[in-house]
């Protein structure tokens, strides 16, 4: 039992050794040990301050210090006359300082922070200083990142034994705001038919913006002009910057795009969009102060879309390019606030048995006493269950123009169906048009027969247009369904594939059938 307390007496005697020779080590760096223990319980040398920065580019616009961090002075003793006392903040010192006390602050550069005030003065007689010296930020383009930062001060005076603190230090809690360019919202239109807008609410769940462009017997079609509106992560508050627009056509855009939608939706037949359709007409708008998105659009434009194979999808980027001038917002590192994938499908629709110039339809009227009509949502008794009276489907055949059918909500594509009840020899159709809302007419539809209502039978595709505004209910702009050569059927459905409404949405208010 003696010998054990002996090995544990000399093990305490030697582990006592160490740690007075690894204290006095480190006499260059802390005067007092134990003090500095008490203090740092007491948390007077580690007061915690607060700054922040705004940053664009790693600019630094406007920097400011929210809480100063008091940095105590301490003595050994009273002052015999009166003295002044300097900081230094000495940056060497951070990592020696985590080190001992098993911190892992972040260490500042030289110039990232300053004192306050670096000069006190006490006045002889004096043993405890009632002020002290306060730590603030000065240039955040010497911080790396957000975080706590340790910064070390090197304590000066005429009198240096009289100091009990030789070197303190302060920590400052730093946050910055990076401020990013991202794509805010867009829409697009085709030239053919300017007031058909497609808007971002509309980039399907997918998250992408899905294109179909419908050639009329494979014709040149209209350009399709994209406005996408660029934005801000966070409304900037010291000035106006810009913004730039990009296109991307890297063949990594189609492993982009099966990674982040091709095991969701399986599509096949991929392609890039060849870079000759597209170009930017307006690729540098600015955000103005405070705001967050800016006042004007990109535009790009895609052009010769005859040329596109009805067999792909073609693929392509809308995206905010990196840059390094301080007069631009940099792009949003989050992919999906920078990149805007597009798929543009073109399918080439045929009138076939559908008269391409819409002639006036000659015959006799057919009498509808004994028609039903309904529509893919259905008939009726549906619309009235959920309280769409005023658009069921009867309105198309009640005689009265003022009253017409339309979809439940704002479907973007919607069928209309008609049984005569009998199998009729019919040329063709006549509708008309829309004179309480005029955005409603259908511009694109497959026109499908049927003897049974199961099976049917394209007739091929209705290419319509916009009602001439000049018109009106007294003399009508109507719109002919004409049969190249008659049908013979029972059933018909008008499949409405596009409209003149930015919505989609369509109407009947009547329709009249020729035999």
């Amino acid at each position: 039992m003696q010998k054990y307390y002996l090995s544990t007496i000399r093990f305490l005697l030697g582990f006592t050794i160490l740690v007075s020779i690894f204290i006095s080590c480190k006499k260059d760096l802390y005067a007092d040990s134990s003090d500095i223990y008490a203090q740092l319980s007491a948390n007077k040398f580690f007061e915690l301050g607060s700054a922040s920065a705004d940053i664009v580019n790693g600019k630094v616009y406007h920097d400011t210090t929210y809480s100063y961090p008091a940095i105590p002075i301490l003595l050994n003793g009273v002052a015999n006359s009166d003295m002044h006392i300097t900081g230094v903040i000495d940056t060497t010192l951070a990592a020696e300082i985590n080190e001992f006390y098993k911190s892992n602050n972040l260490v500042a550069k030289v110039g990232a922070f300053r004192l306050k005030s670096d000069t006190l003065t006490v006045h002889a007689g004096t043993s405890i200083v009632t002020d002290s010296l306060y730590g603030m930020l000065d240039d955040a383009r010497y911080l790396d990142s957000a975080g706590v930062y340790v910064i070390p001060v090197r304590i000066n005076t005429t009198n240096n034994e009289l100091i009990k603190n030789p070197i303190a230090l302060f920590r400052m809690g730093y946050t910055q705001t990076n401020y990013y360019g991202r794509f805010s919202s867009g829409n697009y239109y085709s030239e053919d038919n300017p007031s058909l807008y497609t808007y971002s609410s509309n980039v399907n769940n997918f998250g992408y913006f899905d294109i179909v462009v419908n050639r009329k017997n494979h014709n040149q079609v209209g350009d399709l002009v994209f406005n996408i509106n660029p934005g801000v992560s966070s409304p900037f508050h010291y000035g106006s910057l810009k913004i730039l627009a990009g296109l991307d056509f890297e063949n990594s855009i189609i492993n982009d795009f099966k990674t982040t939608v091709d095991t969701v939706e399986r599509l096949n037949n991929y392609a890039i969009m060849p870079s000759g359709n597209l170009k930017i007409e307006t690729g540098a708008v600015v955000v103005q102060q405070d705001n967050y998105s800016s006042w004007d659009n990109f535009v790009y434009r895609l052009s010769n879309l005859s040329s596109l194979s009805a067999d792909s999808n073609y693929l392509f980027y809308f995206h905010l390019p990196a840059n390094s001038d301080t007069n631009y917002f940099p792009p949003d590192p989050n992919k999906a606030y920078s990149n805007m994938f597009v798929r543009v499908k073109c399918n080439d629709l045929k009138s076939l048995n559908i008269d391409s110039n819409n002639a006036v339809v000659n015959g006799s009227l057919m009498d509808r006493a004994n028609w039903n009509v309904y529509s893919s949502q259905g008939n009726d008794s549906t619309y009235e269950a959920n309280y769409y009276n005023y658009l069921i489907p009867s309105n198309a055949i009640d005689g009265d123009v003022d009253t017409y059918w339309g979809p439940m909500g704002f479907t973007t594509s919607s069928a209309f169906f008609i049984n005569m009840q009998n199998a009729h020899s019919v040329k063709g159709f006549r509708i008309f048009p829309n004179y309480i809302d005029l955005t409603m007419d259908i511009l694109t539809a497959e026109i499908l027969s049927s003897n049974d209502g199961n099976n049917w039978t394209s007739q091929g595709y209705y290419f319509g247009s916009v009602t001439d505004p000049n018109s009106s209910k007294d003399n009508p702009d109507y719109k002919y369904i004409h049969f190249n050569s008659s049908v013979n059927a029972q059933y018909f459905q008008i499949k409405i594939l596009s409209t003149s409404n930015y919505y989609s949405t369509s109407s009947i208010p009547e329709i009249v059938g020729y035999e």
